[in-house]
């Protein structure tokens, strides 16, 4: 974690080994508007998850698939319910095995790197990626570009992507004569995009990171520099550098 030029720290994380029998589980999660969002989910989604996967039988893929989504809703469901309007990114990864599950919804991003080029292990939810833009305009709701430093910013509603925890002003509105909070549309989701893989040992590295890394450099410079550390190099600070 190094914060950036905002006033405060926005961005949290979680890594826990063996949160569940020998699953393991690392997350990252981009707040904006605030760091509430961010903390909520850094403190409670672990908890959530475990018991997501508790309450599910059936095959094991497709069991932990499923709790990953459910989770991210539940999630959801707890932000929505709080007083503030704060919103995050989140991406969630968990070992079981030789099995890596990647859920994630916003823009931060993991890749896996090792023999040969990285492998994203995630989507940036980008409004103008095609099936974001599809959901978005069912909506009749336009998508704003334009340029800051020479980097392509889309924003649907303010925001700078299509899929966050949170933002509870920008999903409903505030129905003041029965004091409740009514849903929108569907063009800010929560749900997760969920990505999995066979692990091998050709898979050397995890990198989980905000756009804070992202937008600074691309994967195969990761891949790159991480393909050329020494022992004595810690693979977060020299990709932070």
């Amino acid at each position: 974690e190094a914060q950036g030029d905002r006033p405060r720290m926005e961005d949290t994380h979680v890594a826990q080994l063996s949160f569940h029998k020998d699953k393991h589980v690392f997350g990252v999660f981009d707040g904006h508007a605030g760091d509430c969002a961010a903390k909520l989910l850094s403190t409670e989604i672990v908890g959530i998850l475990r018991d997501q996967i508790m309450q599910r039988s059936g095959p094991q893929d497709s069991a932990l698939g499923a709790s990953l989504t459910s989770s991210f809703l539940e999630a959801e469901k707890r932000a929505l319910a709080q007083p503030w309007d704060d919103g995050s990114s989140a991406i969630l990864a968990v070992i079981d095995g030789d099995r890596l599950f990647v859920a994630n919804a916003g823009d931060c991003r993991a890749i896996i790197c090792g023999e040969g080029e990285p492998m994203p292990m995630s989507t940036d939810h980008d409004p103008t990626v095609p099936e974001e833009r599809k959901r978005i305009e069912a909506n009749n709701k336009r998508i704003e570009s334009y340029e800051i430093n020479g980097r392509s910013i889309n924003r649907i509603r303010s925001l700078a992507m299509s899929r966050c925890i949170g933002d509870k002003s920008l999903k409903q509105y505030h129905d003041y004569d029965t004091d409740t909070w009514i849903p929108i549309d569907d063009c800010i989701i929560p749900d997760p995009e969920i990505k999995e893989l066979l692990l091998t040992k050709q898979h050397k590295y995890l990198v989980i990171a905000s756009d804070g890394l992202w937008a600074t450099v691309t994967n195969e410079a990761v891949a790159r520099r991480l393909d050329t550390l020494t022992e004595e190099e810690d693979p977060a600070e020299e990709l932070q550098k």
